[in-house]
């Protein structure tokens, strides 16, 4: 099947000509989802509900047989006929949710499809995708079967190896022995975290087995598979970290829905009085049709973000993105996918900044409440200690010391509040509004105007950071500001924006056959006629090319070459000219050509 027009253009978006953050991975994911959501809404709940026939054909087969105790033989014929349905059901609700990762694709492409166009190229893979989950199940099935027997094997031999030192160590064998015990039981804790690591490696490989299927024209079910695994090589803590940063992203939606169930059954079983059945069973399917809803609310999301995932590898392998736009659609303005603010500084100068986004916060606020984590569990073993010390020095002399316990108590929740605010406080105005979590994420923290933060605002901010996070108000808020400020920034005046200063340029080396080119340009071609944003991909490539596959880097530099010669009327080369070697010239000769102009203007 040849592949759709939506699947081949690239993006003109040049926000998007470089590899994206973790961060910004999930804001370009959120923006997408947030632009279409009624459409990939209605996509998601009919995905939801194919899905979720067979158990309903389940449970009716279940008090119809109840009910009516038909022969066996009748069980005998709906089982296989049920089978298949399941099949059936599960093959479309997999080809219908595939509809929306070409649907985001397609958008970051800026060549968008509509829902019906992407359901009806995925529907007729519907088989295919059933075939590749079905295949990476029996992988993952078989992976952890294979590490759960290694992991039982090995530790039945350490048992045997440490059983054996310490006989001969005079220990003893016995299994109340407790050096004995903490050996064994310290190395069958790091096999399960080596075993767990693993099995959760491949799994973050496997991630997006099915993209490629959705999106790519000659994909099948092994080569989607192997597809995934080659994209995601050396990605495992970068897609591991998105995860964990959607993860948070999506609490408040689950938490919500979560509790909209728990009151109705709530609710319910407050009328069931009597303790019927029915009633019991319809508590049950009103919970469970809200986790249906909230998985269809959550579907689309989950979506956007393997699909921007998958867009982003490639633009970083195989330098997806890079190639010049139809000029026919210049006059449609690509929509922003960063929210940008722009602020008047009391010099009034004018500045633009890009707005840190929720993807970016998140990831910040994970980084940071691990490492408060750390503090806090360390300073709390200590004192726990100190204070096990202090109790035993008090219960051998004379006197009441009963009131000492409540005062370590409130000593210790005193010292976890000051190093809970301190630890904001003190890298948000020591260093330039960066936590560690922000300096990871390449993020700050701004005053309104410009200006970098001061002690009242970092001390407003975390004193309000409690009630940011309680029922995810901070998210929440963030999400529905134009300015993406939490309650804590309403109060302090304060920003949190993405450090552009941190991504430094690449230096382009030209050869000696590009900068030879370069001086005869003016003369045998049309440099002017490129236009700025042309001369942008010009320059991505270039700065990238040496970090893409050779491939990609060949097919690529082909591509760019051809479309620039055409665009410049550059209609004879010497002979021994590679692509790279008239990319290189194009833009040496546009950087002379901008830098004699602002000479002519001056």
């Amino acid at each position: 099947m040849p592949e759709t027009p939506a699947m081949t253009f690239a993006n003109h978006d040049l926000s998007l000509l470089q590899p994206l953050s973790p961060g910004n991975v999930l804001n370009v994911a959120l923006q997408v989802y947030r632009r279409h959501f009624k459409a990939y809404l209605r996509v998601a709940v009919i995905s939801t509900l194919w899905g979720a026939l067979p158990i309903l054909s389940a449970i009716l087969l279940g008090l119809l047989w109840t009910t009516l105790s038909p022969p066996a033989t009748v069980l005998a014929l709906l089982i296989p006929a049920w089978f298949v349905l399941l099949l059936f059901c599960v093959a479309k609700a997999l080809a219908t949710g595939a509809a929306l990762l070409r649907l985001v694709f397609g958008e970051l492409l800026q060549m968008p499809e509509t829902p019906q166009q992407a359901q009806r190229f995925t529907r007729s893979r519907q088989w295919s995708f059933l075939g590749t989950t079905a295949l990476v199940s029996i992988l993952l099935i078989t992976l952890l079967t294979l590490l759960y027997s290694a992991m039982i094997a090995v530790t039945i031999a350490l048992v045997g190896i440490f059983s054996g030192l310490a006989v001969l160590g005079g220990l003893g064998a016995n299994a109340s022995n407790p050096i004995l015990f903490l050996l064994v039981g310290g190395a069958f804790v790091g096999l399960l975290l080596v075993f767990l690591l693993s099995f959760l490696w491949v799994s973050v490989r496997l991630t997006l087995s099915d993209v490629p299927l959705a999106i790519e024209a000659d994909a099948t079910v092994t080569s989607t598979i192997g597809r995934s695994w080659e994209l995601t090589l050396r990605q495992f803590w970068r897609i591991l970290l998105i995860l964990a940063g959607a993860f948070l992203m999506t609490l408040p939606v689950s938490f919500t829905i979560q509790m909209i169930a728990a009151i109705a059954q709530g609710l319910i079983i407050m009328i069931d009085s009597s303790g019927e059945v029915m009633l019991s069973i319809l508590s049950a399917l009103i919970g469970w049709a809200i986790s249906l809803f909230a998985g269809a609310v959550l579907f689309p999301f989950w979506q956007a973000i393997r699909a921007t995932l998958y867009f982003d590898l490639r633009n970083r392998q195989e330098g997806l993105g890079l190639a010049l736009p139809p000029r026919q659609d210049r006059a449609i303005a690509p929509p922003r996918l960063f929210h940008q603010v722009s602020i008047l500084t009391p010099e009034s100068v004018a500045l633009e900044f890009t707005l840190a986004g929720l993807g970016n916060r998140s990831l910040a606020l994970v980084i940071d409440y691990q490492l408060l984590t750390l503090l806090l569990g360390g300073f709390w073993m200590l004192w726990l200690l100190l204070s096990t010390q202090l109790m035993a020095y008090l219960s051998g002399l004379n006197g009441d010391f009963s009131q000492v316990p409540l005062w370590l108590l409130a000593i210790a929740l005193l010292v976890s509040f000051t190093i809970y605010n301190g630890y904001f406080i003190y890298f948000e105005t020591t260093q330039q509004g960066r936590t560690p979590g922000k300096r990871l994420t390449y993020t700050r923290v701004i005053r309104e105007d410009g200006h970098p933060v001061g002690l009242s605002q970092a001390v407003m901010r975390s004193l309000l950071r409690p009630i940011d996070d309680l029922f995810f108000i901070g998210m929440v808020l963030i999400l529905f500001s134009p300015q993406e400020k939490r309650l804590g920034d309403r109060v302090a005046g304060t920003l949190v924006i993405q450090e552009e200063a941190t991504q430094q340029p690449v230096s382009i080396t030209c050869s000696d056959q590009g900068k030879a080119l370069a001086q005869q340009l003016p003369q045998v071609g049309q440099v002017s006629r490129l236009l700025p944003d042309e001369f942008a991909v010009v320059r991505a490539y270039l700065q990238r090319r040496d970090r893409l596959s050779p491939k990609a880097r060949q097919t690529l530099s082909m591509t760019l070459a051809a479309q620039v010669q055409a665009l410049i009327q550059l209609e004879t080369l010497p002979p021994d000219v590679l692509p790279d070697h008239v990319l290189e010239a194009v833009y040496l000769a546009y950087q002379d050509r901008t830098y004699q102009d602002r000479l002519h203007k001056a």
